[in-house]
């Protein structure tokens, strides 16, 4: 774990990096950067004979096919491209953002609430909205 000054220290180098990217260009970055942080990790880490579950960021729908997936999730640059903007924009508003970055490779509206809504069951609370 990095000490308070070596985080800092490199956390604004970060900052100077994205300094003159949008927010959502700079959260895309970020997003992307992470992505590739955890792949290297699970790359680099040592595997066991008998280690039954594999580590990857894109096994959360391991066994049910390619060709039951979304989407979204068939292509990680889009997928992280969204992630990095859920929260801040509205799903319309992220379907343009990915129409202007990925042209034909963009999901519609209704495919990214489709996604979204399957991120719901995935987090275990059932689609269930907050009363």
């Amino acid at each position: 774990m990095l000490n308070a000054a070596e985080l800092t220290r490199r956390r604004n180098r970060v900052l100077g990096a994205i300094d003159k990217l949008t927010v959502a260009d700079a959260l895309a970055v970020m997003s992307a950067a992470m992505h590739e942080l955890a792949e290297k990790e699970a790359t680099d880490r040592p595997v066991a004979a008998n280690d039954a579950e594999p580590f990857s960021v894109d096994l959360i729908l391991e066994g049910e096919g390619e060709a039951r997936r979304l989407k979204v999730d068939r292509d990680s640059e889009v997928r992280d491209f969204i992630h990095g903007l859920r929260g801040l924009l509205s799903i319309s508003q992220i379907q343009i953002k990915c129409q202007e970055r990925f042209g034909d490779r963009a999901p519609s509206s209704s495919s990214l609430y489709r996604y979204f809504d399957s991120l719901k069951y995935r987090r275990g609370d059932g689609g269930k909205r907050d009363e």
